[in-house]
């Protein structure tokens, strides 16, 4: 249905599944580095925006199975796609507090919002 408006949502409902896909491989593999996941994002003060970003990416999901009014589905995409583009950049971020590094290497000053400051980050541009 979304599809015949020209509203293609499936990048963003892969990114969500990728990110739920990596939590849930973490805790069941790894739960320590999981948890290390969680208090990084309590300690740099990013919890609140996590969860709401994260919160926020599902229930927009949830409301375009509710909507059929042309309008508000276009609205809650173009919404929808900007919270998943941080929920990327978080997924991003998980990943890369999850991987070997030097203590040097593993401080870390703050979280990229966007895929973009990401690659910036990490000297991919």
């Amino acid at each position: 249905m979304l599809k015949d408006m020209g509203l293609d949502i499936s990048e963003a409902l892969e990114i969500i599944i990728e990110h739920d896909v990596y939590k849930i491989e973490l805790m069941l593999n790894n739960p320590e580095k999981f948890l290390e996941i969680f208090y990084y994002l309590i300690r740099c003060g990013e919890i609140k925006n996590y969860t709401k970003t994260y919160i926020a990416s599902i229930l927009l999901v949830y409301s375009l199975t509710e909507t059929k009014q042309t309008e508000k589905l276009r609205k809650i995409a173009k919404i929808l796609k900007k919270y998943v583009k941080e929920l990327d950049a978080y997924t991003a971020t998980f990943e890369y507090l999850t991987m070997k590094h030097t203590n040097e290497e593993q401080e870390i000053e703050d979280v990229a919002k966007t895929p973009e400051e990401l690659k910036h980050i990490l000297e991919m541009k």
